[in-house]
């Protein structure tokens, strides 16, 4: 379901090879977002330990994540193989 508390800012596709992340962009690369460096290092953390990555029944695949500033997390919108 559509969930409104997820800000455009913090979307991002993530693009996994053989189960490791090898790039992320913002989903919206077209408009610019000034990040905080609090954020800019909750946003690496976050990418650098996707847990759901391990879960995921494919190896390689991109996904439509976003990351949530008061957790700290990742969390995955979609999935698609590649």
């Amino acid at each position: 379901p559509w969930n409104n508390d997820i800000s455009d800012g913090n979307e991002f596709r993530i693009f996994v090879v053989k189960g490791k992340l090898t790039a992320a962009s913002p989903q919206r690369w077209w408009e610019l977002y000034q990040y905080s460096q609090e954020e800019l290092d909750v946003i690496e953390n976050a990418l650098n330990y996707i847990e759901f990555i391990k879960d995921v029944p494919y190896s390689t695949f991109i996904a439509d994540v976003y990351i949530n500033m008061q957790d700290g997390k990742c969390h995955l919108i979609e999935l698609n193989p590649f």
